[in-house]
C-alpha cells in the first residue's frame, strides 16, 4: 500500500471504522474463496456510539444471527451491501476505514469491484501506521502479525479470543449446520460454539485494532510523524 494509506490524525484514528474479513485464504492473488463474515468496530449505535457489527454472507448461516450474543448486532447479507452500509456509516461521520493490512481492499476489489475504489479513498492500513510506531520505539519485529504489534507496543486486549480450528472446519461446520436447519435450537451444541467462536474472534480483532491504530497514531504524533 501507498504511504497515503499509513497517513492518519488523532481524530480520525478517534473516528475510524476497522474491518475484518473472516474466510479461507486466497487461491492465488487473484482469486478470492467466498468470506464467511465480514466484521465491523465503528460508531454504528445509537448517537455514533462505537458498536460491533457483523455480516454473514452465505444465506445458510443466518440462524446464527439469532444468537442471544449477536441479535441485532449481526445479520446476513450480500458483501456489496455490507460495504455500502459501511461507506454511509463512514461518510455520515466523515471516517476512514482502517484494515490491518492489505487483504480487506484485495476481498472487496474481487468481490465488490465497483465500492473498491470508494473504500480505498478512506483506507488506512493499521499495519503500516503500527510498523512506523513500533520503529520510533525501537521494538518492531518480523514477522509484524497483529497479536505481535499489540504485545510490542503495550496495547491493551479489549478482548482475546483465539480459534480452534482452521477456516475450512469453521465453514465446513456452519454450513453443514445451516443445511440440516435453519433454527438456531435445532443447532448441535459444537455447530454453535465454533460460530459463536468464529464471530467472537472477529470482534476481538476489529476491537483491538482500533485501539492499536489509536495507540500507534498517538506515538507516531508524539514522534513528529517522522
Amino acid at each position: 500500500m501507498a504511504k497515503r494509506f499509513s497517513e492518519c490524525s488523532r481524530s480520525e484514528a478517534k473516528r475510524v471504522i476497522i474491518i475484518d474479513f473472516e474466510g479461507r485464504k486466497p487461491i492465488n492473488e487473484n482469486e478470492y474463496p467466498d468470506q464467511i463474515l465480514l466484521g465491523a468496530w465503528g460508531p454504528f449505535g445509537e448517537g455514533g456510539s462505537y458498536e460491533y457489527r457483523g455480516w454473514l454472507f452465505n444465506p445458510k448461516y443466518k440462524p446464527i444471527t439469532k444468537s442471544v450474543k449477536f441479535q441485532n448486532k449481526v445479520k446476513v447479507e450480500d458483501l456489496p451491501k455490507a460495504i455500502e452500509t459501511i461507506l454511509s456509516i463512514a461518510g455520515t461521520f466523515e471516517s476512514k476505514i482502517g484494515c490491518y493490512s492489505e487483504h480487506e481492499l484485495n476481498v472487496i476489489a474481487a468481490k465488490a469491484p465497483a465500492l473498491h475504489s470508494q473504500v480505498e479513498e478512506r483506507v488506512v492500513n493499521v499495519r503500516q501506521v503500527a510498523e512506523a510506531a513500533a520503529k520510533h520505539k525501537g521494538v518492531f519485529k518480523k514477522p509484524w502479525s497483529l497479536d505481535t504489534a499489540l504485545s510490542a507496543l503495550d496495547v491493551r486486549r479489549v478482548e482475546n479470543r483465539n480459534l480452534q480450528f482452521d477456516m475450512a472446519e469453521y465453514e465446513e461446520a456452519l454450513i453443514k449446520a445451516g443445511e440440516n436447519s435453519q433454527r438456531w435450537s435445532n443447532w448441535k451444541d459444537h455447530q454453535k460454539q465454533k460460530s459463536i467462536e468464529l464471530v467472537e474472534y472477529n470482534r476481538a480483532d476489529v476491537k483491538n485494532t482500533y485501539q492499536l491504530l489509536r495507540r500507534s497514531v498517538n506515538i507516531n504524533e508524539h514522534y513528529g510523524n517522522h
